[in-house]
């Protein structure tokens, strides 16, 4: 009886192991395809470029999001979206408005300039180089808008619903 209660044991911590071994693979799995391979370039016009940052945590979710937009998953770029927009859009409806840019790539963002609106917003203008297939790159200036809420930087998107 001795060999049968050692191979009972033997075969639960195999279980045991196993099941660690294959949690902290799909741990890791997932933790890493939430982040992008490599954050968006960032060039500024202004020499003093880097400086102009009301906020260094602004300047990494603002390379992240552009970086996440582009890369996917979408549910990354959802998660980066001001509240009350995920509020009114669900994740559904934002998946058809982002779709175009999963089929391109972001290669180069452009600073002009940082504004802070106020001490819950800054406006940033920019010029995006994108990518879309064997395509020329196409040159998009936009004003770019983020505010402060609930401890952090959270993106505003020009609402495809009230567009005004």
């Amino acid at each position: 009886m001795i060999p049968i209660k050692s191979d009972r044991m033997f075969l639960l911590k195999y279980i045991y192991y196993f099941a660690m071994v294959t949690v902290t693979l799909l741990t890791l799995s997932v933790g890493c395809a939430t982040l992008p391979d490599k954050l968006v370039d960032v060039v500024y016009v202004q020499e003093n470029g880097g400086s102009q940052w009301p906020d260094k945590k602004l300047e990494k979710q603002f390379r992240t999001y552009w970086s996440k937009r582009f890369a996917g998953p979408v549910e990354d770029g959802y998660n980066m979206e001001n509240p009350y927009f995920r509020e009114l859009v669900p994740l559904g409806k934002y998946r058809n408005y982002v779709h175009n840019a999963l089929k391109s790539k972001l290669t180069k963002v452009e600073i002009q300039r940082v504004e802070q609106v106020s001490d819950y917003m800054v406006k940033i203008d920019c010029t995006v180089l994108i990518q879309s297939g064997d395509d020329k790159p196409t040159e998009v200036m936009m004003a770019d808008r983020w505010v402060y809420v609930e401890e952090k930087w959270c993106h505003v998107i020009r609402d495809p619903v009230f567009s005004l």
